[in-house]
């Protein structure tokens, strides 16, 4: 390597330097630095120059050393503080996202209300229909939220509410029995009640599923197994004889009869309705809170989306019709004495020194047009701010984008000048 290309490596090296944050960095850097020191004229200028970069990164160095090991020192005294502290943290975390998933629960049973008032035209029919699924979740190995879904998805099938609790047993059992997905198999289920015809793919699905549907339709339908296929090719099996053989294979002396009661007394079943039974009180629990918890919400949600300046010009309007209301007020009065004092509360800088109960609308009126004029100038400036607020944000993005392409063209310059074995130090004026 040439004196030159080594004298470009130095000015690169030197500018690394300026960005070296970490400890690590650094003393990369000095040892780079003192390696190429070696390959450079002791008289030239860039060998001084590098020679006081150097000192000053020697000195950095034992000063980030020094603090590193005073921090060493205090992070002991702070960790029983810190464990404490994070103890506390999970616990309020654990309580929080308690409240929220039974929350959740909560919004998710609304909704499901509103979902089968649609589906059945009747508020009074959709309460009982929810708690028909309740009652049913209850009881079974299936938790309430794929029993909801089950229960929404045949409805919107065709099924009728006095239908659903019915179907829904011979579908668990079925279920239980095969280990099919409860809700998947609803599903499948549903969508041959709504296509009326059961074509092959869904004998497929339910083959795969587990069931000996070709043994059970040839049995309803009197036939041989191998002609089912060519049967369901030329749409002669409908939905009734599903409906059949889902019968059954679930009524007394079938294969699947009563396995949901069976698998909901083993123990993943009894947990899976203790489940249930928890979610379902925490639930009702909650139901009570849900028209406050909305209308905070909503609250909450208002103040979010209105402009600081309309959120002012509210409190100016609040503001001057309770000074209007004392100005009307009888003088030395109980009511208006009260009102004084709670403008005082809210503006001490402008009435800490009045006396409630013996200032006159003399002393008051220019004082209560001061704190409205104070309201109509930081209304005005907030409005401007609003104004050029979107324009600053968008002149911030535009120079943080310069700035990373004057970086990357920094970067690319001098690459070109180490690979042409060209000094950029001399081109600094």
């Amino acid at each position: 390597m040439s004196i030159r290309q080594d004298q470009a490596n130095l000015i690169l090296t030197i500018n690394g330097i300026q960005s070296a944050k970490t400890l690590k960095e650094m003393e990369a850097s000095a040892r780079d630095l003192r390696r190429l020191l070696s390959r450079i004229p002791v008289d030239s200028k860039e060998f001084q120059d590098a020679s006081k970069r150097l000192q000053e990164l020697d000195t950095r160095i034992k000063q980030t050393k020094a603090g590193m090991s005073a921090m060493r020192q205090e992070s002991g005294l702070l960790s029983a503080g810190i464990a404490k502290a994070a103890g506390i943290i999970a616990t309020i975390t654990i309580g929080v996202r308690g409240f929220f998933a039974t929350l959740s629960g909560s919004a998710k049973l609304e909704q499901l209300n509103i979902a089968f008032e649609t589906f059945l035209g009747s508020a009074d029919k959709a309460k009982k229909v929810v708690a028909d699924l309740r009652k049913f979740a209850d009881l079974t190995p299936f938790e309430t939220e794929p029993v909801n879904q089950a229960g929404r998805a045949l409805l919107a099938f065709g099924f009728s509410a006095e239908e659903l609790i019915p179907t829904l047993t011979r579908v668990g059992d079925v279920a239980a029995g095969t280990g099919k997905d409860f809700n998947e198999l609803a599903l499948i289920y549903g969508k041959a009640r709504a296509e009326g015809r059961i074509q092959n793919d869904t004998l497929n699905q339910l083959a795969e599923a587990g069931i000996p549907i070709y043994e059970e339709l040839a049995k309803v339908l009197k036939v041989n197994e191998s002609q089912i296929r060519k049967l369901a090719e030329q749409g002669k099996i409908g939905f009734a004889q599903l409906q059949t053989v889902f019968v059954n294979l679930t009524s007394e002396g079938g294969r699947f009869a009563g396995l949901m009661e069976r698998q909901s007394q083993s123990l993943d079943g009894l947990f899976s309705t203790l489940v249930s039974a928890i979610q379902g009180k925490l639930t009702s629990a909650m139901n009570g809170l849900l028209p406050v918890i909305k209308s905070v919400t909503k609250v909450f949600i208002d103040f979010l989306s209105t402009p600081v300046s309309e959120t002012l010009e509210k409190e100016r309007q609040s503001f001057n019709g309770v000074a209007l209301s004392i100005l009307n007020a009888k003088e030395g009065t109980e009511e208006r004495t009260k009102a004084i004092k709670t403008l005082q509360e809210q503006y001490p800088a402008f009435l800490g020194n009045i006396n409630a109960e013996k200032a006159t609308n003399e002393q008051l009126k220019p004082i209560l047009e001061q704190i409205n004029q104070s309201y109509v100038i930081r209304i005005a400036l907030q409005k401007q701010q609003e104004k050029i607020q979107p324009l600053l944000e968008a002149q911030a993005e535009q120079e943080n984008r310069l700035a990373e392409g004057r970086v990357a063209s920094n970067r690319l310059l001098a690459r070109g000048a180490e690979l042409a074995g060209v000094n950029l130090q001399q081109f600094k004026t």
